[in-house]
């Protein structure tokens, strides 16, 4: 990306959400000659060791075994390539597989907790989310956030770190 050049960043917490919350957006967007790159946030393997149980009944419901986000990772290459958006990953975890930094227990032990606020003890990944951002984006870039609407807590995470940036943001209603 040159630094005089804006380009569109939609920020998506999971593989999946700002191409199927706003994938006609992001296609206008990139016939209309405008650069557009979607950036997950939650795109990282699930660290070594086990797995939590929701974690491995949702490979299970997914269908994609132990290799889930290799495998959801090539799927959302090949979505943005159909749109036409460049794909970037971080590699953070998705909270299906984060622990909780002190008593090593996993963050989301249930469906029911997938939604809610971001837990005080996960500040300190807002922040570190928040400050990676402010790293890659250039001052003329448009940042797209995801609102957050639905309370699934690795939304909060990237909707609460978009907005640590102080910069001026767009939002698109989270699917």
């Amino acid at each position: 990306q040159d630094v005089d050049t804006m380009t569109w960043i939609f920020l998506s917490p999971h593989l999946d959400d700002a191409v199927l919350s706003c994938g006609g957006l992001i296609y206008d967007l990139v016939i209309s000659g405008q650069q557009v790159q979607i950036w997950t946030i939650c795109a990282g393997d699930a660290p070594p060791g086990s797995l939590s149980p929701l974690a491995l009944a949702l490979h299970e419901r997914w269908q994609t075994g132990p290799e889930s986000p290799k495998k959801r990772r090539a799927e959302d290459e090949l979505a943005c390539h159909l749109l036409g958006a460049k794909p970037v990953h971080f590699d953070f975890p998705e909270c299906i597989y984060r622990r909780h930094p002190i008593t090593g227990q996993p963050v989301i032990g249930t469906n029911a907790e997938l939604f809610q606020p971001l837990p005080g003890f996960e500040m300190p990944l807002m922040t570190r989310v928040s400050k990676l951002l402010s790293q890659q984006l250039y001052s003329v870039d448009k940042v797209v956030s995801p609102l957050a609407i639905g309370g699934h807590i690795d939304h909060h995470l990237v909707r609460s770190a978009a907005e640590m940036l102080g910069r001026p943001l767009y939002y698109y209603p989270d699917y």
